[in-house]
């Protein structure tokens, strides 16, 4: 999401100064981030490299990207990154979102398809999750597309302490939400904004197998990716319809690609809204979206496209 929300802020900017797009061909497979800056508030980006990066265009449909693009009569081509060019660029796009006309930005954030690779596989993955085909699980019925919730859920390792280090930036603003509403349950919390749906299940996309909690209230009816991959033999090795480099496992942004097309075919939708992935699905949506933490999109100080509801 970060990749995708940077590639639209600049080419969004590109666009309102009547400037030509040069989009690098390169997308970061596994984007963690463990270095800290030297401020010790964030942490450094990470760049593409040989070793960690595949071509754009086989995750997303760049011809359509760049159709997008001429459409406001600006040229556009996708080129071959090179580290020793591109690299040496700065690596603003934050900066970059918050100058550009938001609207806009959204508007070629929505541009990004999934290619023919990815919709392959996200549609193998939807058959399995609806109950069609040879994919579903055997005994499993069919799941109505319209029940379909993706629940965003962020309780890794990784995550707590980014919150750690989110809560506790130095600049006086109150940031003690990036957790479960109140400290309460995962389960609770979905029920509320659910209770509305009759015949609903549940993607679970987050740091790990859905939690057991969730599992013991919705059985069946709750379940990952990943679970879904052991269903079919066509997505034994998902990496290899991708790259030739040699995984031990699916690296964490392909897969993160794979979950964001997959919750855009969903209707309904429940995220942190701390977390880039949640506020891009949210802003995707028009703000006909919930979060399970409390107040703010973080990302709206830069990204002016959300509707908060004041409750």
């Amino acid at each position: 999401s970060n990749q995708m929300l940077g590639h639209a802020g600049n080419i969004a900017y590109a666009i309102s100064s009547r400037m030509p797009v040069h989009i690098p061909d390169a997308f970061i497979v596994d984007g963690v981030q463990n270095i800290k800056s030297k401020d010790g508030g964030t942490l450094n980006d990470t760049l593409p490299t040989a070793f960690n990066s595949i071509p754009l265009g086989s995750v997303f449909d760049t011809r359509a990207l760049v159709k997008k693009i001429q459409t406001y009569g600006i040229q556009a081509t996708v080129v071959p990154y090179t580290e020793n060019i591109h690299g040496t660029l700065p690596c603003s796009w934050i900066e970059t979102l918050g100058k550009s006309d938001s609207v806009l930005a959204r508007d070629i954030m929505k541009a990004f398809v999934p290619s023919n690779v990815t919709k392959m596989i996200t549609h193998e993955v939807m058959s399995v999750l609806l109950g069609e085909g040879k994919g579903g699980k055997k005994g499993q019925k069919p799941r109505p597309l319209e029940g379909g919730v993706c629940l965003h859920h962020r309780d890794g390792a990784d995550w707590h302490n980014h919150c750690a280090i989110w809560e506790n930036i130095p600049d006086g603003v109150w940031r003690h939400n990036c957790l479960e509403q109140g400290r309460r349950s995962i389960s609770e919390l979905v029920e509320e904004r659910t209770s509305h749906l009759a015949n609903k299940w549940i993607l679970y996309v987050g740091d790990h197998a859905p939690p057991k909690e969730l599992k013991a209230i919705y059985g069946r009816n709750v379940t990952s990716r990943e679970e879904a991959y052991t269903s079919t033999r066509l997505l034994a090795d998902v990496a290899s319809y991708f790259t030739d480099m040699d995984f031990p496992s699916l690296p964490r942004d392909l897969g993160a690609v794979l979950d964001y097309f997959l919750c855009s075919d969903l209707p309904h939708f429940i995220g942190n809204s701390i977390s880039t992935f949640s506020a891009t699905q949210i802003a995707r949506r028009d703000s006909l979206a919930t979060w399970y933490n409390s107040q703010s999109i973080p990302l709206a100080d830069f990204f002016k496209v959300y509707f908060i509801p004041i409750v």
